[in-house]
């Protein structure tokens, strides 16, 4: 009888996941063409999967025949021709019209196959798994040709569709292209051992990579315009595959492991797990990060590294030596990829370009894979070693050698190159850790030499599974390949997976020693152990830490290598564990007796540590001579070591040193004062464990022929669980949550392990035999998809809600929306009509009203009201004291109206209540509170219906209260800032019209007065042309000056906001420096500038203009007629993570003095008359200062005296309301010690 195959598991998962996709397209768009043709094509698809499921699974030669002549009747012949069509509807292409052609060529065939043994001359049994046939004659091998030769031109027409193509359809063609190319490439396979290729048809499971990247184009891309229906049903379908698969996972692993030909290798085993383990690190990644190039090379090269120890694994456990090296044929393909994709990943992290050198070493590793998959010359047989039957390598596998060596010296010196370069400090960790974990990777290639004879142990996978661990470690705390974050979240899951399935190799391994004498050896010495870690993991802070840990691994390893000794079948074997127990126990004394040193050092015990420890290393070096065991001795329990020359000398000192250790704790305890009982519990508790512990030389007995059961173990494991419950609980020094450490720690192991024995012994139930790594796989798939089943309880319970109970699901479905948004709504009355909007279209009352305190009168105001009269209601005066907000304030949910009115005895104050609420029509009172404030409470009428609020309804009414009383509670809060705000910009533009009233007034004063004076001088002067020239000329000056101050101060008062538009300002400053280019001329200044390619802003043109040339005439100005130079430039900088833009006007002027530069945007500040002349007086700079903030931007200035000036403008190239309205440091200021003068002014 034929078992379960991967061919039949293949064909399996294409028939159903191909025959969901072609079902699911067809009902969702029946009338689209595309849709007709794609579900044709798949549903052909699926009859091949399920026809590969039957070939897979059918015994009968006959029988297989036939079903092999209807797969390639019905299914195979029409796979290139539907997909042909498929592209031709899907591009519009003329090739349509060819269809008929290739359909009757299809058809021309059928005949052929169904009945002449022409095309099918036989079935051969292969692989000792199932019936694969044989090609007839030319005609089948002329079928092939036609078959890929058409696939082929479908595939020429999709590249030129996509190079055609723009936009979503290219992207669309893309993902098909892919798909199918990669499908056709690896299905096509299937053909070679019809040719009498003896390699395995794993390409059906290729065939799966269409569904999986078309699912994703259909979600992504809108492919076949399905999306909106696909979205909803892609959950059911995943669901539907992953419980199907799930079901055949009991029945297919056993029926795996045990099929005739293999047999669970030792060896083989851990590379299995480091393969899953690989693989999962893989996959995590890849999620992680898949936007980037380095995690598609990780994936590749965990998916190498995983087939490389999964195929070598499945090699070693293979009986039949065809089917071992088939299997080493397939995880060599793996081994080829891996060099390259160290190289790729490493370039791809370090962000460097070697596009060439990635492609050559790709195309390389495959026409290697499928030189040495078609050749012997590659892999040319194998030969038996100790360890299992292995592959021999032949010299054609030199080129390769030499490949995979250069590939990874390139990868080590990339690494070395990037360390001598200056990079980030996370990057540098990172690319250390990848520096080291290909390192020791590196290691793993000494496998190479077992291939060309050598007889080494091929310890390859070791070195790989630390380079998973390191690699992992730098993504959890570097995050390497792990941008989003993914990989923190999932690695426990893949932890908790791999700790899972060494557990069950565990078990599986020690399940065939473990007997009714030798287990609880085991189970003592795993209890040490992990008492040991306990107390490291969680007081290593502790002095007698370290030394503790060193005395539970030498107890530990003394009870596990015992174990193995009394379950040793051999002499030899016996020996050999009997003496690496003794290596133990020779150390266990001197170690006890250093503990009990560290814990209340002593100085005269102190010398005695160093002494101990040579007797216990004379006592190990004594071991391999025979004179401190003697040969084996059996008893009814087990076998055991007899004694040798020096063993009692062994036992004298073990009993010296134990007395040593106990002596030193009593006199420890002897000393200890009242006033620290915490020590002196911890020394009494350690004294009495050391003590029962000392019981264990009874273990001893055996040695001397004594025939009784070494349960002296019994009493060192009571010692050890004493010492690690005293130092848990009677800490030497204080860690806070050190306590707290011990339950995370401890809890999931004992669920670990009781969910694994509850596991195995279910299917010992149902499988009659001990499952062990089969009880460790589905316990590892249920821990990890537990979170993703609860999520699927949840999904069914919102459909449940939806479907029976649809006016609830709604309704609190409305809410919980509008929850999350209303706590972003500021604007206080848009966020009360939205509440009163939200609670009347969800409860269906006929009339309600909001109510809000104000804190001026000292009542409560209606703010919004629906269905009522608002001129009633706003005549309700509901003072803070009045009895209902009393009420309101005391009550802790929803108030119903009859409830409030009974609690009132007073009947004038019942009577003025009944009537508020009359006037309200409120059935209920909903109080709105934030920080046990009142802020103001909902009135709702009663239903249209009349009938009753219900229980549900209340709870509701509630939970939305809570969040409307904090949205409420900030809006009352951001309305009083913004009327601050509007006060102090009120004051501010107050003060500034006073000062510059003042100032204006000063300005005008000296220009009358010179006029006065010449008005005066003229009568007398009048005919002293020389007097009346100069004078006349002094006076236009004035007069200008006067005309100028008042066209400022009218631009200044008439200000108008800009009219903001999306406009280049390269082009404005070009043109503002074409305009004043003749002045600075004139006065010998030279202009230079430097606009970059910067982003467009929203600014008014006009607006900044004014700002430009105001700047450039200021800077002209400051350099008061001598010769000097004026720079101009832009750029783009960024601030906040957002960008901007930068305009720096720099001249070489006088500079401003320090005192004065906090002052130059004050309306008129005048100029310094000193010497140091700089032109500041008037309003230019004010209006800069103006214009600048309306455009949400902000100043630098930075001067020096004698220097010049240089003025910063920084204006954000986002839209304004992106803008953080903050003050934001500026990076241009300098210190006082450098004599420059820094000025920041946010806007």
């Amino acid at each position: 009888m034929i078992m379960w195959n991967p061919f039949a598991l293949s064909g399996l998962l294409v028939g159903i996941i191909s025959m969901a996709m072609g079902g699911f397209i067809f009902l969702t768009a029946p009338r689209s063409a595309i849709a007709q043709r794609w579900s044709i094509f798949t549903l052909s698809v699926a009859a091949w999967g399920f026809s590969s499921l039957w070939i897979g699974l059918e015994d009968d030669p006959s029988q297989s025949l036939w079903v092999w002549r209807g797969a390639f009747a019905l299914s195979v012949v029409w796979i290139p021709i539907l997909f042909l069509h498929f592209v031709t509807v899907f591009g519009d292409l003329p090739q349509r019209r060819q269809m008929p052609i290739h359909y009757l060529t299809g058809a021309a065939f059928v005949p052929l196959i169904l009945f002449s043994p022409l095309f099918f001359s036989k079935v051969d049994f292969v692989f000792s798994s199932f019936y694969y046939t044989r090609g007839g004659s030319i005609i089948y091998s002329c079928f092939v040709l036609w078959w890929f030769a058409l696939a082929t031109y479908a595939h020429v027409l999709l590249w030129r569709l996509f190079r055609q193509a723009s936009g979503v359809k290219r992207t669309q063609c893309g993902y098909i292209l892919v798909a199918y190319g990669m499908s056709y490439t690896m299905g096509g396979l299937c053909y070679l051992p019809t040719f009498g290729i003896d390699l395995y048809p794993y390409g059906n499971f290729g065939i799966l990579v269409y569904p999986i990247l078309v699912s994703y184009a259909i979600a992504r891309y809108n492919l076949m315009e399905v999306t909106a229906v696909f979205h909803r049903a892609l959950a059911s379908i995943a669901l539907l595959s992953t419980i199907l698969l799930l079901a055949s996972v009991p029945t297919m692993i056993p029926s795996l492991i045990t099929l005739d030909g293999y047999f669970l290798n030792p060896h083989a085993m851990p590379m299995l797990l480091i393969s899953v383990l690989v693989l999962g690190l893989g996959i995590l990644g890849f999620m992680g990060n898949s936007h980037n190039k380095a995690a598609w090379h990780f994936l590749i090269l965990c998916l190498s590294m995983s087939l490389w120890l999964a195929g070598t694994a499945a090699g070693l456990s293979s009986q039949n030596q065809s089917q071992a090296l088939a299997w080493f044929k397939a995880e060599t393909v793996g081994v080829m990829f891996i060099p390259v994709a160290c190289y790729a990943f490493t370039i791809s992290s370090l962000e460097r370009k070697s596009k060439h050198m990635i492609y050559l070493g790709y195309s390389f590793a495959a026409l290697s894979a499928v030189f040495m998959l078609l050749t012997d010359s590659f892999i040319t047989g194998g030969s038996k070693r100790w360890w299992g039957y292995w592959p021999n390598w032949g010299l054609a596998s030199l080129p390769w050698i030499v490949f995979f060596n250069v590939y990874m010296i390139a990868t080590f010196w990339e690494c070395i190159a990037a360390l001598r370069r200056p990079l980030p400090p996370i990057m540098r960790a990172q690319v250390k850790y990848i520096l080291a974990a290909f390192t020791v990777a590196y290691l793993g290639s000494t496998d190479l030499l077992t291939v060309f004879g050598y007889d080494i142990y091929p310890f390859g996978y070791i070195p790989t599974f630390v380079m998973a661990c390191i690699l992992s470690y730098a993504s959890r705390e570097y995050r390497l390949l792990d941008g989003k974050g993914f990989f923190r979240k999932r690695l426990a899951d893949l932890l908790l997976f791999g700790s899972i399935l060494l557990l069950a190799y565990l078990t599986a391994v020690i399940s065939q020693r473990a007997t009714l004498a030798s287990a609880p050896l085991l189970l003592a010495g795993v209890f040490v152990l992990t008492c040991g870690l306990w107390i490291v993991w969680t007081r290593p802070q502790d002095r007698p830490t370290p030394i503790f840990g060193l005395l539970c691994a030498g107890v530990g390893l003394w009870l596990l290598a015992a174990f193995l000794t009394i379950s040793s079948e051999d002499a030899a074997s016996a020996r050999l564990w009997g003496q690496l127990a003794f290596a133990s126990v020779v150390f266990i004394p001197t170690v006890m007796y250093h503990f009990c040193q560290t814990l209340v050092p002593r100085q005269p015990g102190q010398r005695l540590i160093l002494p101990m420890y040579v007797i216990s290393l004379g006592f190990l070096i004594a071991i391999p001579t025979g004179w401190l065991t003697a040969g084996r001795a059996t008893y009814p329990w087990g076998s055991y070591l007899r004694a040798g020359p020096i063993h009692p000398a062994l036992v004298a000192y073990c009993t010296i040193a134990l007395w040593l250790s106990i002596k030193h704790l009593s006199k420890a305890l002897q000393e200890t004062h009242s006033d620290s009982p915490d020590h002196k519990v911890r020394l009494r508790t350690i004294f009495s464990s050391f003590a029962v512990s000392g019981l264990a030389m009874l273990d001893f007995l055996p040695n001397y022929n004594v025939a009784i059961y070494p349960f002296g173990f019994i009493f060192m494991t009571m010692g050890i669980a004493g010492v690690t419950y005293t130092l848990l609980h009677f800490p030497l020094s204080e860690q806070p949550g050190a306590r707290s450490t011990e339950e995370p720690l401890l809890k999931p192991a004992l669920s670990l392990f009781i969910l694994y024995a509850a596991v195995l012994l279910l299917l010992r139930l149902v499988t009659d035999g001990m499952q062990y790594v089969l009880a460790g796989v589905v316990l590892g798939l249920a821990s990890i998809f537990a979170e993703r089943l609860m999520s699927l309880q949840k999904h069914a319970e919102h459909i449940v809600q939806k479907g029976l109970f649809r006016d609830r699901y709604e309704a609190y479905g409305a809410v919980a929306s509008f929850t999350k948004t209303m706590l972003n709504i500021l604007d206080l009355r848009e966020l009360l009509e939205r509440i009163l909007d939200i609670v009347t279209a969800v409860i269906g009352a006929r009339a309600a009203a909001l109510f809000i305190v104000d804190y001026e009168k000292q009542q409560y105001t209606l703010a919004a009201s629906r269905g009522l009269d608002p001129i009633r209601l706003r005549a309700l005066h509901i003072s803070e004291d009045s009895r209902l907000i009393q009420i309101l304030s005391d009550v802790s949910g929803v108030l119903v109206a009859e409830d409030a009115e009974l609690t009132i005895g007073d009947e004038t104050a019942r009577s003025s209540m009944q009537e508020t609420l009359a006037v309200m029509n409120a059935q209920l009172c909903i109080p709105l509170r934030h920080q046990d404030r009142l802020l103001g409470f909902l009135t709702l009428s009663a239903k249209p219906d009349r009938r009753i609020y219900t229980d549900e309804e209340i709870n509701l009414l509630s939970a939305l209260a809570g969040n409307a009383g904090i949205a409420i509670d900030n809006a009352l809060v951001y309305r009083e800032l913004r009327c601050s705000q509007l006060l102090n910009q009120r004051t501010d533009r107050l003060r500034s019209l006073e000062a510059m009233a003042a100032e204006f007034a000063n300005e005008i004063r000296n220009p009358l007065t010179s006029i006065k004076t010449f008005i005066q001088l003229v009568p007398e002067r009048k005919n002293d042309p020389q007097f009346t020239e100069g004078f006349i000329k002094v006076v236009l000056n004035d007069v200008d000056r006067i005309s100028r101050l008042i066209q400022e101060v009218l631009d200044y008062a008439r200000f108008t906001p800009p009219k903001l538009k999306w406009e280049a300002l390269n082009p404005l400053v070009s043109s503002c420096l074409h305009l004043v280019r003749i002045r600075a001329k004139s006065r010998a200044i030279e202009i230079e500038s430097a606009l970059e390619s910067i982003p467009p802003i929203q600014m008014d043109r006009q607006q900044m203009k004014q700002v430009v040339l105001n700047l450039l005439l200021q800077a002209l100005e400051s350099m008061n007629g001598t010769p000097g130079r004026l720079f101009v430039s832009t750029q783009e900088v960024e601030k906040h993570g957002k960008p901007w833009v930068q305009l720096e006007v720099r001249d070489t002027g006088a500079g401003i003095p320090a005192n004065e530069v906090s002052h130059i945007f004050d309306p008129f500040y005048p100029k310094d008359e000193s010497g140091t002349n700089w032109e500041s007086a008037g309003l230019g700079l004010t209006i800069v200062h103006q214009i600048v903030r309306e455009h949400s931007g902000f100043i630098d200035v930075m001067s020096q005296v004698g220097n010049g000036t240089a003025f910063l403008i920084h204006l954000p190239a986002v839209p304004h309301d992106e803008v953080t309205r903050v003050p934001i440091l500026s990076d241009n200021l300098h210190s006082e010690q450098q004599a420059v003068n820094g000025l920041h002014l946010p806007l």
